[in-house]
């Protein structure tokens, strides 16, 4: 093999084979979304019975959506509605925020 064509199969290699690794290395399907961690959720329901200003009594059930931001910390979104009382058809959404407290240290 002359000299020259020797030297620049030796040049050539080294480069064709980082080609082929980085072509490889492109041709892997890259995520359209970017996973991040993930924060438990819950899903609550209440009942809340009220005396209105003027005597007036109601109850609102409600559904809530908490994100937990910590263990003490939840956030998300709520709606209400009038479930007894004279008051059928409110219907209110909100943004409710609840704090959590331990009562023993294995609960």
């Amino acid at each position: 093999m002359p000299a020259v064509s020797r030297a620049l199969l030796l040049t050539m290699t080294p480069l064709a084979m980082a080609s082929a690794a980085h072509a490889d290395a492109l041709d892997e399907p890259r995520p359209f979304v970017h996973p991040v961690a993930a924060r438990p959720a819950a899903i609550e329901a209440s009942w809340t019975p009220l005396k209105l200003p003027n005597g007036d009594r109601i109850a609102l059930a409600g559904l809530n959506y908490f994100v937990a931001m910590d263990e003490d910390w939840g956030f998300g979104p709520s709606v209400y509605g009038a479930a007894k009382g004279n008051y059928g058809g409110i219907f209110t959404m909100g943004f409710t925020g609840q704090r959590r407290w331990r009562i023993g240290p294995h609960t």
